[in-house]
């Protein structure tokens, strides 16, 4: 959570959902107590696709982490963006439950609630 490359991704792909609040920090020590934190702070109905998203997400940057370790191989962030992006259109051809529709759709709830009665839409 540390990493400088993983952090711009995920704040990158959380304010492409307009969740960039949800963004790890440096205070966030683990993938996992970050999750725990942050899910607790998603609307009900989406946490199911908050989940999906972080297992994408994470699962891409332990990849382009092992690319880099043992083949030498690396993306740029903007690369890894797009490759991550693509995965979640091959989720949801497969119809992964979670994965209904592009990131940016509008057919979903938000993702996080703010004040009052006013959500963000995704």
């Amino acid at each position: 959570m540390g990493c400088c490359y993983s952090r711009q991704i995920w704040f990158a792909l959380l304010r492409k959902v307009r969740a960039d609040r949800l963004c790890p920090t440096l205070a966030d020590d683990s993938l996992a107590a970050w999750w725990s934190r942050r899910r607790k702070q998603v609307h009900k109905d989406s946490r199911k696709l908050f989940d999906s998203m972080v297992v994408l997400i994470a699962w891409n940057i332990w990849l382009e982490r092992n690319a880099r370790t043992f083949n030498r191989q690396d993306k740029t962030t903007t690369q890894l963006l797009a490759h991550i992006s693509n995965e979640a259109a091959i989720w949801r051809q497969a119809r992964f439950p979670t994965m209904l529709s592009p990131v940016t759709t509008q057919h979903l709830p938000s993702l996080v609630p703010s004040a009052g009665r006013q959500l963000v839409t995704m």
